[in-house]
């Protein structure tokens, strides 16, 4: 006799409509040879529906989450209808991360809405609409057959067209304006689409992650490390804690004026919070000036004290330059990477929306994984003076929400650098750049001009699929950085095809409001990186075989 699969159904009631549509799905899962309970066929008067529900946990060989808003608030505030069957699959999947047994099936609404807190991160099917390929996908599942869908890994996110305005753009018109006029008319960034940005580019001379950081040198200046910017923060609710920085000291041009080297020192980030957020802070005062001609220009920098004493009150090509030292500030150097992998059909790279919390540049778009280049091992800063091992960190941490200093499944403590390869999904990562099935790049350096903080942009290509394969139930973003948890959230992570043809055409998504600059740095620099990367794989692989 064959193997027929158990399928039990976790569902709200609702509407008549609602009540058949689950009700539909079930009969076409029995047509297809599936057993299947639900309790509205099954429990009759008297029956004790705890015990029904145990005992159909126990015995289904998948349970199907019938995902729509009413069943995700109920969830939520743990309200009758819900809560029993709930509280047992929360469990179950809390318990054993790596279950392919609970499978969310999303039948009406928007996904961030719809699917409950402890199946957000997983792999679900969806019925919205009459597809009978997405039935198909759920009859395979069920019967725990493979079959290759069109967007294989995440759930199937919202693509770029779906991207939601910041509420704040950050840079007004006359800002941008004043920045070009005092760094120069060609300091600012500009995409393809013709889209202006705040920020200064530069490429390597090198790609080569390793290269770029040359030396730890000493720091004889001292900055302060308290100031009514981070208390004023604090009481705003942004998370604020003070740690070690690797802080830019001096770049090494050559002589193509690419940068060779850079060297560093160990700062503070409360002292770049005072020596260079402030300077965005000031700035913001004369955001609604007009600012159309050069006296507007000239008025508005004396209402600058800090930018203009930093710059000694010049202006020009000579100001750009020296913005690319640490000269007067706790250059605090943070990294940008685009982080792209290929799924098995489709090469994808992923934004996230900041969370409200965070301190700098609430609710726009921003490049994933984002982050400080820093020592966080105490008496380890020279080994941590790495691109690579902090990519590879920041992977653990932003994709798969481990926390900071580590943590093996096991429990272990990060203590030292090498306990990072402990954890499995670094491990493998390594050993696949290793081999060249994966490939970390530099793609180039900026200096955001609203705060004059440095940043390394990078590319993390992952030719093979096996690793999303093995990792993508897992793969998450921090909470705490990138959250949902906000009404605001909507559509708070975003799916790129890396070939989309539209990407850097005008009224595509990189409008300059809605992203941090770095961010839009990081994308208009590393998606032609990160496609020719593709394009030479591609032909490794073709010449190989």
């Amino acid at each position: 006799m064959n193997w027929k699969p158990r399928v039990f159904f976790s569902y709200a009631w609702g509407s008549d409509v609602h009540n058949a549509r689950v009700e539909e799905v079930a009969r076409r899962l029995r047509d297809r040879d599936c057993e299947v309970r639900i309790d509205r066929r099954d429990l009759v008067p008297g029956d004790s529906i705890l015990d029904y529900i145990e005992e159909s946990l126990r015995w289904a060989s998948k349970v199907l989450v019938m995902c729509e808003p009413a069943y995700a608030e109920k969830a939520r505030k743990n309200a009758t209808g819900v809560r029993d069957e709930y509280t047992l699959i929360r469990a179950e999947v809390h318990r054993d991360r790596r279950t392919r047994r609970i499978i969310p099936v999303l039948l009406e609404g928007d996904a961030v809405e719809a699917i409950p807190e402890a199946l957000q991160d997983r792999f679900w099917i969806d019925l919205r609409r009459d597809d009978s390929a997405e039935f198909g996908h759920l009859v395979n599942t069920c019967f725990d057959e493979s079959q290759r869908r069109p967007n294989v890994g995440r759930p199937q996110l919202p693509s770029f067209k779906s991207l939601v305005d910041a509420p704040d753009p950050g840079c007004t018109p006359g800002a941008l304006r004043f920045l070009r006029w005092l760094y120069g008319e060609n300091s600012l960034l500009k995409a393809p689409s013709g889209e202006e940005f705040p920020i200064a580019v530069r490429p390597t001379a090198s790609t080569d992650p390793a290269v770029l950081p040359r030396a730890l040198v000493p720091d004889s200046c001292a900055f302060d490390v308290t100031g009514g910017l981070i208390e004023r923060r604090r009481l705003e609710g942004a998370r604020l804690w003070d740690q070690a920085t690797f802080t830019l000291r001096s770049v090494t041009d050559g002589s193509d004026g690419r940068i060779e080297t850079i060297d560093c020192s160990i700062g503070a980030y409360f002292a770049a919070v005072n020596t260079c957020d402030v300077l965005e802070e000031e700035l913001k005062a004369i955001g609604l000036m007009p600012l159309e001609a050069v006296g507007d220009f000239r008025k508005a920098y004396e209402g600058l004290p800090l930018r203009r004493g930093l710059h000694h009150g010049k202006v020009g090509a000579t100001t750009l330059a020296e913005v690319w030292s640490g000269t007067g500030r706790s250059a605090a150097i943070a990294v940008s990477v685009l982080f792209v992998c290929f799924d098995g059909d489709e090469y994808r790279f992923y934004v996230r929306r900041r969370s409200p919390t965070v301190a700098v540049h609430p609710l726009n778009y921003h490049v994933v994984p984002s982050f400080m280049f820093q020592p966080m091992l105490v008496g380890h800063e020279l080994s941590e003076f790495s691109l690579r091992y902090n990519v590879l960190r920041e992977v653990a941490e932003e994709l798969f929400s481990r926390p900071e200093g580590g943590g093996a499944e096991e429990g272990t403590t990060i203590t030292t650098p090498k306990d990072l390869y402990l954890l499995p999904e670094v491990a493998a990562l390594e050993s696949l750049l290793e081999s060249g099935a994966a490939e970390l790049v530099v793609t180039g350096m900026s200096v955001n001009l609203l705060n004059l903080r440095p940043e390394v942009l990078c590319v993390l290509v992952i030719h093979d699929h096996n690793w999303f394969l093995a990792y993508r139930s897992e793969i998450k973003f921090c909470r705490l950085e990138y959250s949902q948890d906000f009404p605001i959230m909507k559509e708070y992570t975003v799916a790129f095809d890396l070939f989309e043809e539209d990407l850097f055409e005008a009224g595509g998504p990189l409008k300059a409001g809605n992203w941090v600059a770095p961010g839009a740095a990081c994308i208009i620099a590393g998606v032609p990186a990160a496609r020719r990367l593709v394009n030479q794989h591609d032909r490794r692989g073709s010449a190989a075989s």
